[in-house]
């Protein structure tokens, strides 16, 4: 069940696997390039999926809010 749980992280694996898979193994450069494509997809992927936080907001400050250390 835990594996379940991390769906994204094992799909971006996958990604990274066949990326570097067509990137060793294929010899014609625009195929080399798909697969550079497709593994830097499962990167992208794999930062969004850590920087995901369950019931987190963005941080943007409260209206009328000001720093009073930050204003020149």
């Amino acid at each position: 069940m835990a594996a379940l749980g991390h769906f994204n992280y094992w799909v971006a694996i996958g990604l990274m696997m066949i990326g570097l898979y067509l990137v060793i193994a294929r010899g014609n450069l625009v195929k080399k390039l798909v697969g550079l494509n497709i593994f830097q997809t499962a990167v992208f992927l794999l930062y969004i999926s850590m920087g995901k936080v369950i019931g987190g907001t963005a941080p943007i400050f409260a209206k009328g809010f000001t720093d009073r250390k930050s204003v020149v």
